[in-house]
């Protein structure tokens, strides 16, 4: 940075410095920012948008920003109880005095033991709470009703507009809640029975936004709720685990809704039965996520799974609302069925790098259809065993923007003939550049056809933030996958790092550490125990560390060999053009 730019900071101007202050953590305004000159020091003594998160925080750094921050110009403040070492509920009563925050207006207490919870609500001023979310990490039966007395105050506030509540549910039913009460947003974590929801709903005429937990919900009473409902806009049901027929019951009073979010376990995969009661019950829906799963007594095999997703490829999923579903099974528990919405809608979901589901998706069918489709995921497989020729020239038209948004991971499967024209076929649904896995198989690879390695080499081209190659066996690649050296050399590009392969033997994947110096970290599958011993001093030549298992060797260099990006001209070096990144 030049002088020039280095003098243009302390010159911006007032709001400017607000704005940066806004996305910057409270250490680092405190700490560095605000010294940097006088002026700066003068403007951030007066900001007054603190967001204070002491979420994992370390001892040090909670002590230190307790004692530069002005409690009077703290916005917004999460304290969490999450170590055993440091208790900082316990320093915080120390380090202010009442009503010192007077001014915040969201407050966050996460792992709260429950005997400090009033210590630290009397140092809060909670007429100014806007939104307050607790969650108590320990729970003592003489406060109970403690807890209870001190929610009930809170939400007499009419300031109050969103609650979180992660306690014990006796505790919730133990709140005397205020009617009416101001509350829009509601999220309780914990599961609590039907009736209690009832009553919470009838006292909260605002409430536009309910998130619960309704695994523990077992028998629905066949009470009318949409005098309760009548005002939800947004819900979401987690941890399911009731009767599609009580689900029903539960939605059905909730007719104004336009955002619904439902998580959990059982038979909900009837398309035909969701689109009928979405059509009477929910006309008004515009977003509709779910995430299903379902242990099935008989065994599902492929055409099962085609059969569900068939029943969402109706007009009505696929045009007018444009809801598009996965379905997939586990190939080593095929009992186990998943269902979901694009893009999917939980939070963590795990992901490995070699699939192992069968996954067939509603994607597919809204292809010929002109409106955009942007959807995220982060793994996608083109299976051109089954795409035929002709779905693929139907698709030359190009679109504006790629269909999917697929920043991970990218898998392609080859049949025995090799399709026209697929690299622009797969760049309609996809942008290559944001793909940073890709695994490849079938027949035609397993072959070394000539032309499928040459488009290869161009797809790794094309892909240039590719940084994983995978090529070997896998559970949906079962046809022998045995490349020798030349063939993978000749692939794969300076930009990536790392390699999965199968090969014959050992000095195989001497010649490709030796070729392509760029890549860092290689595995080599065989189908024996390898033997490493006659290559131990080899190794150790080319700065190698290696570790042996029963069916691969891994290996990585201790000192990456990257190709320069330089090259002299003349008496003059020139920088070529990067376009790719690790």
């Amino acid at each position: 940075m030049s002088m020039n730019q280095q003098s243009l900071l302390p010159t911006l101007p007032v709001e400017i410095v607000y704005y940066i202050c806004d996305c910057l953590d409270a250490k680092t305004i405190l700490v560095s920012f605000r010294n940097i000159c006088r002026r700066l020091r003068n403007i951030i003594n007066n900001y007054d948008n603190y967001i204070l998160d002491f979420t994992n925080t370390s001892q040090s750094d909670f002590r230190l920003i307790c004692h530069l921050i002005n409690p009077q110009r703290v916005k917004s403040l999460t304290l969490s109880q999450q170590t055993t070492t440091f208790d900082q509920t316990i320093f915080f009563d120390k380090q202010f005095h009442v009503k010192d925050f007077s001014r915040l207006r969201s407050l966050t207490l996460i792992s709260i033991k429950e005997s400090r919870l009033r210590a630290v609500l009397k140092h809060i001023n909670i007429s100014s709470l806007v939104s307050f979310s607790l969650e108590i990490g320990e729970h003592k039966k003489q406060h109970d009703h403690v807890t209870a007395t001190v929610l009930t105050s809170i939400l007499t506030r009419t300031s109050l507009h969103k609650l979180a509540l992660n306690i014990e549910p006796n505790r919730i039913e133990a709140i005397e809640w205020p009617d009416p009460c101001t509350i829009e947003e509601l999220k309780i974590d914990k599961c609590i029975s039907f009736d209690s929801i009832r009553r919470i709903l009838r006292h909260l005429p605002r409430l536009r936004t309910l998130i619960i937990d309704c695994y523990s919900i077992k028998t629905i009473h066949p009470t009318n709720l949409t005098a309760y409902c009548r005002q939800l806009t947004s819900v979401s049901l987690e941890k399911l685990d009731m009767n599609i027929a009580d689900l029903e019951f539960l939605l059905q009073s909730m007719t104004s809704l336009t955002d619904l979010k439902l998580t959990g376990n059982g038979n909900y995969f009837d398309g035909h039965r969701w689109e009928k009661f979405i059509q009477t019950n929910l006309l008004g829906l515009k977003k509709f996520q779910f995430y299903f799963s379902d242990y099935q007594d008989d065994q599902l095999n492929y055409p099962d799974i085609e059969q569900i997703i068939r029943s969402f490829q109706t007009p009505f999923w696929i045009q007018l609302k444009k809801w598009f579903v996965i379905c997939e099974c586990n190939i080593n528990i095929p009992e186990w069925i998943k269902l979901y919405s694009i893009p999917n809608c939980m939070a963590k979901v795990n992901s490995k790098v070699e699939p192992i589901n069968i996954s067939l998706s509603t994607l597919s069918t809204a292809i010929d259809t002109d409106a955009p489709i942007v959807v995220n995921t982060d793994y996608i497989c083109f299976n051109f065993k089954k795409l035929a020729s002709s779905d693929i020239e139907q698709q030359r038209e190009p679109k504006p923007y790629p269909l999917l948004r697929t920043k991970n991971y990218l898998a392609l499967l080859f049949g025995s003939e090799r399709p026209v024209d697929w690299i622009p076929f797969i760049s309609l649904f996809i942008d290559l550049t944001t793909i940073t896995k890709i695994a490849l198989g079938g027949r035609l690879i397993s072959a070394a056809n000539q032309s499928i390695l040459d488009d290869i080499k161009i797809l790794l081209q094309q892909a240039c933030h590719v940084n994983l190659v995978l090529l070997r066996d896998t559970p949906l690649n079962q046809e022998p996958l045995l490349l020798t050296a030349n063939n993978i050399c000749y692939i794969i590009p300076t930009h990536i790092r790392c390699l999965r392969v199968t090969i014959k033997d050992m000095s195989e994947a001497k010649i490709i550490l030796e070729r392509l110096t760029h890549v860092s970290s290689a595995r080599f599958y065989f189908d024996h125990t390898p033997c490493c011993d006659e290559f131990q001093q080899w190794f150790e030549s080319k700065n190698l560390s290696y570790q042996i298992e029963p069916s691969f060797v891994s290996v990585r260099r201790k000192k990456i060999s990257v190709p320069s990006n330089k090259q002299n001209v003349g008496n003059k070096r020139i920088k070529l053009t990067d376009n790719h990144h690790d």
